[in-house]
């Protein structure tokens, strides 16, 4: 009889060493499998077609944002491996064992931690800092992090306590392994609007463009807005049409309550009617600066599609997002499921 803890062992799932990057996903040494990076809007189905169609003696494996019910019963049946977001690895291994063992990653009770603790202004800032460096650049203290990146010391600490690291490396790990569903349930947690401010409230007022607006248009007059010291943001609706995610003939900004005036000339706006429903710009007033809302990233955005929103925190903004509209939100669940896969799969 096998005992799966030596199958446990014989695999060793959380040595980095293990795992190889590849242009067509993962490559995991000690089982000789190939992980395909699967997008959550590609049929489970078609690939596992693709796989079947190879003609060779190579075993693959499939890594997804999330898999349904069905679809890992489908891969369980053709003894195809699979890794998902929540940090469930199924791996089947070589002929010689001819077992199956599963292991999951991660232990750690979330229902125990309160979502303020990672979904706030500084605690997305930290976050997103660690995710996009080098592991190398994490071989430092947390004081010398914090300094060096003008991050929250105490938050830093509380995080690292609540989740019993000791070092960054073993921070980041830790992090990396929180399941895709936590993280969308938390962002919709009431008690984290206590830290930040979504972007449409009670304070958002709707004008009207007094000519049609392109995208292009409006993103260069907020470059002529900050050039001229005016504090002002995009808002979320505004972050997804510049990602190209949604095709929706809205606006929105969040702009300091000072300098809504200036917003509103540069623009060309006048308040929308009640029956006005296109050309329209939501903007969201903020008393004192925007830099309390942590959007800017410490460090530039390098994957796509985020490359293109520069040194826009994705976490900070995906958060704002608070529209009640279902094509938004799912849009906003699958680019989260597509930061926590590209982070993974870019950091070495």
């Amino acid at each position: 009889m096998i005992n799966m803890d030596d199958i446990n062992e014989k695999f060793d799932l959380l040595n980095d060493k293990n795992w190889l990057p590849a242009d067509y996903g993962l490559y995991f040494k000690p089982g000789k499998i190939k992980f395909i990076d699967v997008s959550n809007r590609t049929s489970v189905r078609d690939v596992v077609k693709a796989i079947e169609a190879l003609s060779n003696d190579e075993r693959f494996g499939v890594m997804c944002t999330s898999l349904t019910d069905r679809d890992m019963q489908l891969l369980r049946d053709k003894k195809i491996s699979y890794i998902t977001n929540n940090q469930d690895v199924m791996i089947f291994s070589d002929k010689e064992i001819n077992q199956v063992s599963k292991q999951r990653l991660h232990d750690f009770d979330l229902k125990k931690i309160s979502p303020t603790l990672l979904v706030s202004p500084s605690s997305f800032e930290i976050i997103d800092t660690i995710f996009k460096l080098p592991k190398s650049y994490l071989n430092v203290s947390p004081t010398e992090f914090s300094l060096k990146f003008k991050l929250s010391r105490p938050k830093i600490s509380k995080i690292m306590r609540t989740f019993m690291v000791r070092g960054l490396q073993d921070l980041r790990v830790a992090l990396q392994r929180i399941p895709l569903s936590w993280w969308i349930e938390s962002f919709n947690a009431p008690i984290t609007r206590r830290k930040m401010t979504p972007f449409k409230n009670a304070r958002t007022r709707r004008y009207v463009f007094r000519s049609k607006t392109s995208i292009d248009q409006f993103c260069e007059r907020v470059r002529e807005l900050k050039d001229q010291g005016i504090d002002v943001e995009y808002g979320g609706l505004s972050y997804l049409k510049i990602l190209r995610s949604v095709r929706m003939d809205e606006f929105d900004l969040v702009a300091r309550s000072d300098h809504m005036f200036d917003v509103i000339e540069k623009f060309d706006l006048r308040p929308a009617r009640k029956h006005e429903l296109h050309n329209n710009i939501f903007i969201t007033s903020v008393d004192g600066n925007l830099e309390s809302e942590k959007f800017k990233a410490n460090i530039e955005n390098s994957f796509e599609p985020f490359s293109s929103l520069e040194w826009l925190n994705p976490l900070r903004f995906l958060w704002g997002i608070q529209e009640c509209e279902s094509r938004v939100q799912e849009e906003r669940e699958y680019l989260l499921g597509v930061y926590f896969n590209a982070i993974t799969k870019n950091n070495n």
